[in-house]
């Protein structure tokens, strides 16, 4: 997943997997932020899920 860096402490990308929260962590990132309400598309993880797979990687999440 490729990330844009808007600011030198904020960055956007589109809907992110397992993978990509991996990768996120490895990065430096801390926290995740999800704009996208539950159900938005069809096979979207909910918040929660999305919530529980970030703090598999030690990243906070908010929604």
């Amino acid at each position: 997943m490729a990330f844009k860096q808007i600011t030198s402490s904020f960055s956007a990308a589109p809907q992110l997997t397992q993978d990509d929260l991996a990768a996120a962590a490895k990065a430096g990132y801390r926290s995740i932020i999800s704009s996208r309400p539950d159900g938005e598309e069809a096979g979207q993880p909910s918040a929660e899920e999305m919530a529980r797979m970030a703090g598999d990687h030690g990243l906070a999440f908010a929604h």
